[in-house]
C-alpha cells in the first residue's frame, strides 16, 4: 500500500504536511494542536533523504498505524497508538492477533542473512492504549509463529543452526502469558 492510500485508508486520522507525516491522537486532555505524533523528513544539504517516515498501514478497527522510517543504514517499523500517541520499534516483523484484537505476538524476521532478533507480546488497555508488555530475543536462525494454543498460551518454532535438525537444531517451545512475562517450555 502506498503512502497516499494508506492516508485516505486512514479517515482523517493521518495526513501529509509539507515534509510531516502526522498522525492524530486520541489523548482528550491534550489541546487539539497537541494531538498530533509528527514525524518529521530530513534531506541533506544536497536534498537527499536522510530520514523519510511513510505511512505503510492504517488500521481503524484496531486503533494502531503503521509507520516506516527510511534511513540510509537502517529502516525502522514503528506502531503508533491512537490513544496515547506513543509509538515503539516492531521492525520486521509479521503480527498475530488473539481474543477480541486486544494483544498480539510481534514475530521479528531475520534481517540481512542474521539471526532473528526474538519476539514480542503487545497488549492494549484500556485508557492506556497499545504498549508492549514483554520481550524475548531469541538469536534463532529462523522463527516460526504455529499458532495460538488459547488465549494465554502459543506455540513457536525456532530453528537453531542452518540445518535445522542435530544439536543446536530445531525447538517448538510452549508461551505460556503470565500477568508478569511469561514461561516457555519445550513443546
Amino acid at each position: 500500500m502506498s503512502d497516499a492510500a494508506a492516508i485516505t485508508a486512514c479517515g482523517g486520522r493521518a495526513e501529509r504536511r509539507g515534509r510531516t507525516l502526522a498522525i492524530r491522537t486520541d489523548q482528550p486532555h491534550l489541546p487539539p494542536e497537541a494531538r498530533w505524533k509528527e514525524f518529521v523528513d530530513l534531506v541533506d544539504q544536497d536534498g537527499e533523504p536522510l530520514i523519510a517516515p511513510r505511512l505503510v498501514l492504517c488500521e481503524v478497527a484496531r486503533r494502531y498505524a503503521l509507520v516506516r522510517v527510511f534511513q540510509p543504514e537502517l529502516d525502522e517499523l514503528f506502531l503508533v497508538d491512537w490513544l496515547s500517541g506513543r509509538h515503539f520499534a516492531v521492525n520486521n516483523a509479521n503480527f498475530f492477533f488473539r481474543h477480541g484484537d486486544r494483544a498480539f505476538i510481534v514475530v521479528e524476521r531475520p534481517v540481512d542473512g542474521g539471526p532473528a532478533a526474538g519476539i514480542q507480546y503487545i497488549q492494549h488497555s484500556p485508557g492506556h492504549g497499545w504498549q508492549p508488555v514483554w520481550r524475548f530475543v531469541s538469536g534463532a536462525q529462523a522463527q516460526e509463529f504455529l499458532g495460538w494454543v488459547n488465549d494465554e498460551a502459543f506455540r513457536m518454532r525456532f530453528v537453531w543452526s542452518e540445518t535445522g535438525h542435530g544439536p543446536g537444531g530445531g525447538n517448538t517451545l510452549l508461551f505460556r502469558i503470565q500477568p508478569i512475562g511469561f514461561s516457555a517450555v519445550i513443546d
